[in-house]
């Protein structure tokens, strides 16, 4: 029934016992969770913008500072950059 064996005294083997579906069925709710999960993340995310050497961005080391112009001169990894600053217009 239902893909099991029925109930008896009679002894049986662990392989007898054991579902097919066992050892499979976990690793597929863990992987259609984590599925559900990014969906819903990425509905409200965005790719973000590359910058690119020469581009102009604004900047400030400190909240004190007002923010400046900078100028993107090499591009790192992780989203880092190097930036020449104060770019007067």
């Amino acid at each position: 029934m239902f893909g099991r064996r029925t109930l008896t005294h009679l002894p049986m083997t662990e392989k007898m016992l054991a579902n097919r579906y066992d050892s499979t069925a976990p690793e597929a709710l863990k992987k259609a969770n984590k599925e559900r999960q990014a969906y819903y993340y990425d509905v409200g995310s965005k790719e973000r913008r590359r910058f690119n050497v020469g581009d102009t961005v604004r900047t400030r080391w400190n909240k004190e500072q007002p923010w400046d112009k900078a100028e993107v001169t090499n591009v790192l990894p992780y989203r880092s950059f190097e930036l020449r600053g104060r770019l007067h217009a």
